[in-house]
């Protein structure tokens, strides 16, 4: 989430992510119809786990879980408009902005990590060394 700061202030605001959300938008209407398709954004997703494939990795960074194929379609998924993009990141950072300050800050980014899921492809942690 700390790519989204764009003026490496330590905090998050809603024009940040709000401009994060429309730069992947641009970057996923690949047709520049004005909408992202269910195909278009796959196809983001697919170039995305390419990319970090490819990366050479720090020590530390773990790789994204494998994937077979394309991950299917939710049920009745539509093409969304920019606007509708736009609106789900700034209701996604209301929600995270949990001090209502307008601004994500180290706690607030910390505290909305375990609602992404999990990050070691569902298997349960290692047990402490002794």
């Amino acid at each position: 989430m700390m790519r989204l700061d764009a003026d490496h202030d330590g905090v998050i605001t809603r024009a940040e992510m709000l401009a994060e959300a429309d730069a992947r938008f641009t970057a996923m209407d690949t047709n520049k119809d004005g909408t992202v398709t269910p195909d278009e954004r796959e196809a983001a997703r697919a170039a995305m786990r390419a990319q970090w494939r490819g990366r050479d990795r720090r020590a530390g960074d773990a790789p994204p879980p494998p994937r077979d194929g394309a991950r299917p379609p939710r049920e009745g998924a539509e093409a969304m408009t920019r606007a509708q993009a736009l609106d789900h990141a700034g209701r996604r950072f209301d929600r995270l902005d949990t001090n209502h300050d307008g601004k994500l800050d180290a706690a607030e980014l910390a505290a909305a990590r375990p609602m992404r899921g999990p990050r070691d492809n569902g298997m349960p942690p290692a047990p402490p060394e002794q």
